[in-house]
């Protein structure tokens, strides 16, 4: 967080680095897998691939949180549509980017899950208690390529952080943009760039509620999913018109969350729990909650307020100032205006 807010682009070089490494470390993930598969194994030959589904589970709990870690693994692609600002020429990037780095990514990971099991044992890989890239490694290479993979585990840990914080970047950029339109309390606080040109106020938002968003995050996503439907199928002259393959990956995402945010309430099996000493259904409650406490916000703010203060809200545009490059950065802010005032704002 200190570096996306007080080091802008150092810490856009460090994420893309470590990107880039992920990739370099999955390839080579794969290369060994091939290696497994011709044979060239320092243990026993495993025989995964014979009644590969022997042995797993089919519940809705685990369906759930493999759909979690599916969509993590793709969560970049999702962070960079909440900074588009960050990107040049955003409309022609993301048809370009989006698709590549999406199909790259994929077949990077089916092909890995296929070298694990070419090299280990499900025995192993379920039991062990230990990476399975290790025991990878270990089986084609020996002991000491194992100890050597820990070198390459520490700095892909180190970029899974950062994509943790890089989901915080960009969806603090939504916090500065929600001050920027005067939504949020202290507005001004929120939408500032000071002092280091970066958004580290709402970067600071973001990490306070960093761990309650997973849940409401999927609820909001079923909403903005269906949504783009709607307004796609409305043909409002302000909302352009999008084909039918792009209202069906919105469907296909929306309806994923909706399974998301619905299967936290259904009993998992004996053993599938999330917590030991908490209901399975803890979480999912505190989303709700979560959703409550904004709706209260709401309704406190923009309706029993102005009622009871015989006042209306009403938009105003602002400059807040200019960014590095020297463009006019503007916002708005609510203003009170009472009824019987008699201003009349166009």
């Amino acid at each position: 967080m200190l570096i996306h807010g007080t080091a802008l682009k150092w810490g856009l070089r460090l994420q893309n680095f470590l990107g880039v490494f992920k990739i370099v470390v999955l390839l080579i993930v794969v290369g060994t897998g091939f290696i497994a598969l011709t044979g060239n194994l320092r243990v026993e030959r495993p025989h995964n691939f014979e009644n590969i589904w022997e042995g797993t589970t089919s519940d809705a709990t685990s369906f759930c949180m493999s759909l979690y870690n599916v969509l993590w693994s793709f969560v970049g692609f999702s962070n960079v549509n909440y900074a588009l600002s960050e990107v040049k020429n955003p409309a022609r990037t993301i048809r370009i980017a989006g698709p590549l780095a999406i199909g790259v990514v994929t077949i990077l990971y089916m092909l890995a899950n296929i070298a694990y099991l070419a090299g280990a044992s499900k025995e192993e890989i379920t039991g062990s208690g230990r990476l399975v890239a290790a025991l990878l490694f270990r089986n084609v290479y020996g002991p000491k390529a194992e100890r050597f993979l820990s070198a390459f585990v520490a700095l892909s840990a180190l970029g899974n952080v950062l994509a943790v914080i890089s989901q915080i970047f960009a969806q603090g950029r939504v916090n500065q943009e929600l001050g920027r339109d005067g939504i949020l309390p202290f507005s001004k606080l929120w939408s500032s760039n000071r002092p280091f040109n970066a958004p580290l106020a709402g970067l600071v938002l973001r990490m306070f509620r960093h761990m309650q968003i997973s849940y409401p995050l999927a609820v909001i996503n079923a909403a903005i999913s269906f949504g783009l439907i709607y307004l796609s199928r409305s043909r409002n002259p302000d909302w352009p018109y999008v084909g039918t393959s792009a209202q069906l990956a919105a469907g296909a995402f929306g309806l994923s969350n909706v399974f998301l945010f619905v299967v936290p309430f259904v009993p998992p099996p004996p053993g599938g729990a999330p917590y030991i000493n908490l209901p399975y259904w803890t979480h999912a409650v505190g989303g709700w909650m979560i959703f409550g406490l904004g709706f209260l916000y709401w309704l406190f703010w923009a309706v029993l307020g102005p009622w009871a203060g015989g006042y209306t809200l009403e938009k105003v545009e602002k400059i807040e100032g200019s960014d590095e490059s020297g463009a006019e950065v503007s916002g708005w802010e609510f203003q009170r205006i009472p009824i019987n005032s008699g201003i009349l704002h166009p």
